[in-house]
């Protein structure tokens, strides 16, 4: 029995010890990229990298591939190495097939874009305790990017043992480095005039949902000002706007008197490509007349559109507010018309001051300074016991009516584990207002005790109340949400506002016939 019992126990630790050494899929072993900015505006940009296997899922669907998006009519990509080291050391090279040059996803249905190349680069020979090395260059003629700059989101989800960022650059660089381990990163100059950042131990992202990607750590490093930058971004689009030749009014003359802020989303397909790969914006008619467009295309035609028809409109180009402002950090575009914005790629609008939580709005080269406002939304859902089918279900002498979860905030659709380990993100600042009353049936009492139900702290209220009016069933549930970016410590907090929200038991009111 007791040879069972030790059996066991060894049999238990192999397994704990395993675990402990399998919590990450993979680790970076050593990540160096090299940026060099040169005085006639092209740029060369080298990784090398040594990543190590821990798992079957990290080759299987994570590292088996890697894909270089790169535009052959400006870029040239080439492997200098590429090969894996079996756990016993053995040496697998990259057969010539290895590489195999397609048309990225977000080029397909957009045959102006189809001379973009998504290089896929397959790695062999991989398994457990294995490791990827991979080196590769992209050499960027002089004119095709807006602006010189480079960023790097640490956002993969396998942690980085020893990390280094080398910049040459004419003259001098502008640097922003977020926290790393709880401190912030400098970067350091050599005597030949490089710079170099270096760090170690880097977390992976953890494998949740609704991460905020704001709270990540990142490296930025441009030879530009914010000003200089966020002005190049938005000439792009600027300028194809203001480039209509009269050619979109003949495209739209069947639908002039439609042509308006909608007309462009119901006309237009979205294609997918970013500006910071596409770096150029085709004039509206071209878009229109095409039938797709990118979201900068579809910025710069909506644009059009409304000052065709005499109204103000410019571009809003949204970066996220932890980052600086420049073609690799863009976000959304808008089109501004008064205190109201549309999103370019959906058509949606929404008031300019709900987007400022989230993101730093840059108009014509020039930052806007707003006061953040909370989405509002009110609502009145009349409900018959008697007669409904929809929300109420009826047995014996009883009914239960169900309060529907489609209200606003319902429509996030958020998990809530016990514990997280990376900062949340929710949608937007809110307060939503649903009031639900029910008629009960004639002789009908109700059953569920009237409640008032409040939590209350520093990341919003929430308050569920019932109250019985007669006949009626009154059914008050409001929320308020103040904070969007939320951290590891506020988290409970925020469970606690969300779970009495979401609780089934305060959806439903029983009456007793």
């Amino acid at each position: 029995m007791k040879r069972y019992i030790t059996l066991f126990c060894l049999l238990m630790a192999f397994v704990a010890v395993q675990a402990a050494d399998h919590t990450n899929e993979a680790v970076w072993e050593k990540v160096s990229e090299y940026v060099d900015f040169h005085a006639d505006g092209s740029q060369t940009y080298r990784c090398s990298s040594r990543l190590r296997l821990l798992t079957h899922r990290s080759f299987n669907s994570m590292y088996g591939e890697t894909f270089i998006i790169y535009n052959p009519q400006w870029q040239k990509v080439t492997i200098n190495e590429n090969y894996t080291q079996q756990a016993d050391g053995t040496i697998i090279k990259a057969p010539a097939n290895a590489l195999n040059p397609s048309l990225p996803f977000s080029a397909v249905n957009a045959p102006y874009y189809n001379q973009l190349r998504e290089l896929v680069v397959s790695h062999t020979g991989l398994e457990i305790g294995a490791t990827i090395i991979l080196d590769y260059t992209i050499e960027t003629k002089p004119g095709f990017t807006a602006a010189q700059e480079f960023l790097h989101r640490f956002n993969d989800p396998s942690p980085i043992d020893n990390y280094t960022l080398t910049v040459s650059a004419p003259g001098e660089l502008t640097w922003h480095g977020g926290m790393i381990n709880g401190k912030e990163i400098a970067a350091s100059k050599s005597a030949d005039g490089k710079w170099t950042w270096h760090t170690t131990q880097m977390p992976g992202v953890a494998p949740e949902v609704n991460v905020d990607q704001q709270a990540l750590p990142y490296v930025y490093v441009s030879v530009s000002s914010d000003d200089s930058r966020a002005t190049a971004v938005a000439q792009l689009i600027e300028q194809a706007a203001a480039s209509e030749d009269g050619n979109l009014a003949d495209i739209i003359k069947n639908d002039s008197d439609k042509a308006d802020e909608s007309w462009t989303n119901k006309h237009v397909n979205t294609c997918t490509v970013p500006l910071g790969v596409a770096n150029e914006v085709r004039k509206p008619a071209e878009v229109a007349t095409s039938a797709y467009g990118t979201v900068a295309e579809k910025a710069a035609l909506t644009t059009a559109l409304l000052q065709q028809r005499g109204k103000k409109a410019s571009i809003i180009c949204a970066y996220d507010k932890s980052l600086p402002p420049g073609m690799a950090s863009l976000s959304h575009i808008y089109v501004r018309t008064g205190d109201q914005v549309i999103n370019a790629e959906n058509g949606a609008s929404t008031e300019l001051a709900q987007l400022v939580d989230k993101m730093q709005l840059w108009e014509n080269g020039r930052s806007l300074t707003i006061e953040p406002q909370a989405h509002k939304v009110s609502r009145t859902v009349n409900i018959d016991a008697a007669t409904d089918k929809k929300y109420c279900k009826s047995a014996g002498n009883y009914t239960v009516a169900t309060i529907p979860a489609d209200g606003l905030v319902d429509n996030w659709h958020l998990i809530l584990p016990v514990e997280r380990t990376e900062a949340m993100s929710l949608p937007e600042l809110v307060e939503e207002r649903d009031s639900f009353i029910i008629s009960l049936p004639t002789g009908a009492s109700l059953q569920t005790k009237p409640y008032s139900k409040t939590v209350s702290n520093g990341y919003g209220t929430v308050t569920i109340a019932l109250k019985d009016q007669g006949g009626k069933a009154l059914l008050m549930r409001t929320i308020r949400v103040t904070k969007t970016h939320i951290p590891v410590s506020g988290y409970p907090d925020v469970r606690a506002l969300l779970q009495l929200w979401q609780a089934p038991v305060y959806r439903t009111v029983a009456i007793k016939k």
